[in-house]
């Protein structure tokens, strides 16, 4: 994933949500970011694309999603599949959430 707006270029993972607790698997390294299999795979033309990150942590410091919180409505984001093909993106919205309070609505696969 790669915005230069934002300084991001992280690489992405598959993950899967935890059925056992509901929770969502976010890449261990803080630098990674994983893309959620379950949903849409980037460059679908439907359906939600979700990618997620760590912002930061106590201990390591920044993660990939550390400067997340600057995205505005009309910047843009590339990514990369393992193919090589590039899809791009433009922001038409920012919300902030609590991680508690995260909607269950953003693992919708219609989008």
């Amino acid at each position: 994933m790669w915005s230069a707006a934002l300084g991001i270029d992280a690489p992405v993972g598959p993950v899967r949500i935890d059925t056992t607790s509901g929770v969502r698997a976010v890449p261990p390294p803080l630098a990674r970011t994983g893309w959620w299999q379950d949903g849409m795979e980037p460059g679908a033309r439907a359906g939600a694309i979700l990618i997620a990150g760590h912002v930061d942590s106590a201990r390591a410091g920044p993660g990939a999603f550390f400067r997340l919180r600057e995205a505005n409505a009309g910047d843009r984001v590339q990514v990369t599949t393992r193919n090589g093909r590039t899809f791009t993106y433009r922001v038409v919205s920012v919300a902030r959430y609590l991680k508690s309070r995260l909607p269950t609505s953003v693992y919708s696969s219609g989008g």
